[in-house]
Order: C-alpha cells, then structure tokens, then sequence
C-alpha cells in the first residue's frame, strides 16, 4: 500500500492482471484513490511540498500525501482514504 516513507522513495508494482482477489482489488482501488486526490491536491498547490512524499509506480514519478503529515488537513484525507 501506499505509505509515507519520509524522502525515500519506494517503487511500487502491481498490474492488473496480478489482482486475483477481493482484498487486492479494495487495496489497488485504494492506492489508486491515493494517487489521484494527492495528484490533485500538488497541482493545485493546496497544501505544502513537504506533505507530500515521492514514490515510483513503474517508471512514473507521483507525489502522495504523508501518512505521518504535520498538518491536520493532510492527516485527515489520508485517513478518508487508507481507514475507508
């Protein structure tokens, strides 16, 4: 799953033609989710560079939102979307 790693970086793969159960599809959906509302959130500069966290999904580099963020903000979508 997509997690903070403070400025280290962690490459994640999973294709879709590895997801073979129930758990794996919520747990991509989710990373996806991730993806996209932190996505959203840096191009439009909402919240500061350092709530974000750099991660590889195979050769694209993404910006995602800090698990451990010290912003309340941050904490609280990243909660919407890992406890959903």
């Amino acid at each position: 799953m997509v997690t903070a790693l403070g400025a280290r970086c962690r490459v994640v793969h999973n294709s879709s033609s590895e997801i073979k159960t129930h758990q794996q599809s919520l747990v991509m959906v989710k990373r996806i989710m991730a993806i996209a509302v932190s996505g959203i959130t840096y191009l439009r500069g909402i919240f500061p560079e350092d709530a974000y966290s750099t991660h590889y999904l195979e050769d694209l580099c993404v910006k995602v939102l800090r698990e451990d963020s010290i912003y309340p903000r941050v904490s609280k979508i990243v909660k919407w979307y890992v406890h959903s």
